[in-house]
């Protein structure tokens, strides 16, 4: 397994004094799992930087950036992909000219600029030691006690999240597409000042230089955007800061996934949703109606809904818990069946409980297989349900139960068995058939049938399924299988990182 390199904020010095800046243009790494948090200083032949102007600082498990403000994230596992937007190029594009001789001239872009990339080339200025930052054509002065630290919080304020992304930028990102779109991970811009929450949400951000940042903390296509103003000493950033939003509103800097729930009158999974801050509860802990971030669509308008293309198409990621009344007749339709497959390969996430297992196993048939399923609608149901020992299957699950104190818990409320997951053949980001595995995140102890998988999800395009065999219940507080599938939500919603599945 891969691990997170080190976040290194680089400000070592060079014997020369070579003018700061980056292009714009450079590449930046891999991903944000392999890339440096630093000030944005450039490419090593561009960089303005003085003998001994500051030390290096590398957040990693074993440093802090700050003395006394935390331990920076531990090693984040592969699977905690992130999915972010790039910057504003702030680098303009030169004006070219014909010379009177033919050639083909270039006009330095430096209005403004002390420092930095003129566009043609070369330079337009140099930065000396008493400011040797050079940010957007500025040189300014480094500040070592600017890191920004905090914890990043679910949206109803007490849960941490784990592998949530935060970084610092002059330029807010651009709002996510307001329907189902494929959302690949994307680099962000060279040496931009980043981290990533640990298990106990925790993260640590070297911003570089006092002033006013945009911070952006993002877990899939939760995000918040704030303005924060940065002064030396280092800053334990508040909760209004580093919680992710319940409900979009892009004036705030404030966005959530699109989503709908087909209700009924199983697996209220409207209530979790509220739970988590989505929504709210009224004194008997039901979804107070009218206060939730989610479209509600009736069970007896489901068949309707699924039979246009156009109603799944408006959404990001489409809840379908625990029923059975509407989709036996509905899913024999190739039409709906075509919509519910076309709806994840475009980057749809469709979240399915228990009862309701037909629908996937008619759109995508096979990467799960179930207990007594015949072949018939409805034959995989067990009248009768039963409750099981919880087992973890995935590390970063693991380690983040083991956090929430949540080290040995029963799963209640099954009302399927998954007999086995299987290699499958499908769709990858780009189309192309590809054998891929389904990941089982929990298996459960079964009263009969030993240890199976109680949690799965699987990749087809750009988009997951994801299927779980029990209820995520009602009532107040939270079950540690709510938590669980509150863990496994947020992480099936981060970015297609790998043709290879999750």
């Amino acid at each position: 397994m891969r691990h997170l390199a080190r976040l290194v904020l680089l400000l070592s010095c060079s014997s020369l004094a070579l003018a700061c800046g980056d292009d714009g243009t450079a590449a930046g790494a891999s991903n944000v799992d392999d890339a440096t948090a630093s000030v944005d200083l450039g490419p090593t032949d561009d960089v303005a930087v003085v003998e001994d102007t500051g030390p290096s600082v590398v957040a990693s498990d074993d440093t802090t950036l700050v003395e006394g403000a935390i331990d920076a994230a531990p090693d984040v596992p592969e699977d905690v992909a992130t999915d972010l937007e790039p910057e504003a190029d702030t680098v303009d594009s030169p004006d070219v000219f014909v010379e009177a001789d033919g050639d083909v001239g270039c006009a330095p872009q430096c209005d403004g600029k002390a420092c930095g990339p003129d566009g043609c080339g070369s330079v337009c200025g140099y930065c000396d030691a008493s400011s040797p930052v050079c940010l957007q054509g500025i040189c300014q002065p480094y500040c070592p006690t600017c890191a920004q630290h905090g914890t990043v919080y679910a949206p109803e304020g007490t849960i941490p999240i784990q592998g949530a992304i935060v970084w610092a930028t002059f330029e807010p990102p651009a709002p996510f597409p307001d329907q189902v779109f494929c959302d690949t991970c994307i680099d962000l811009p060279k040496n931009t000042p980043v981290g990533i929450s640990n298990a106990e949400g925790k993260f640590l951000v070297p911003i570089p230089t006092e002033g006013q940042w945009h911070l952006v903390v993002q877990k899939g296509t939760f995000r918040r955007v704030t303005v924060i103003d940065v002064k030396a000493g280092g800053t334990e950033l508040p909760k209004s800061v580093t919680t992710l939003p319940g409900k979009t509103d892009l004036a705030k800097g404030e966005e959530v996934p699109k989503m709908a729930v087909v209700a009924d009158s199983f697996d209220l999974i409207e209530n979790t949703l509220a739970k988590l801050g989505m929504g709210k509860l009224d004194t008997s802990g039901y979804l107070e109606p009218g206060t939730e971030g989610f479209d509600l669509i009736d069970s007896n308008d489901a068949a309707e809904f699924f039979s246009e293309w156009t109603n799944l198409a408006q959404y990001h990621v489409i809840f379908m818990p625990c029923d059975s009344d509407w989709f036996f007749p509905a899913l024999d339709s190739v039409e709906v069946r075509d919509n519910v497959r076309k709806f994840v390969e475009a980057g749809g996430r469709l979240y399915v409980t228990d009862w309701s297992y037909d629908i996937l196993k008619a759109a995508f048939p096979d990467p799960i297989q179930w207990f007594g399923d015949t072949g018939s609608n409805g034959s995989a149901q067990l009248s009768l349900s039963f409750d099981g020992k919880a087992q973890v299957q995935d590390e970063g699950l693991g380690a983040w139960l083991d956090k929430q104190n949540l080290k040995t818990f029963d799963l209640l409320a099954n009302y399927t068995i998954i007999e086995s997951v299987s290699e499958y053949e499908a769709p990858d980001v780009d189309g192309t058939l590809t054998k891929m595995t389904p990941k089982v995140w929990m298996n459960i102890v079964t009263p009969n049938e030993g240890s199976r998988p109680a949690t799965v999800s699987f990749q087809y395009g750009c988009g997951r399924g994801l299927f779980s065999t029990y209820h995520s219940e009602d009532g107040d507080g939270f079950l540690p299988q709510e938590k669980t599938l509150a863990y496994i939500l947020f992480e099936v919603a981060v970015c297609a990182e790998t043709k290879y599945g999750l």
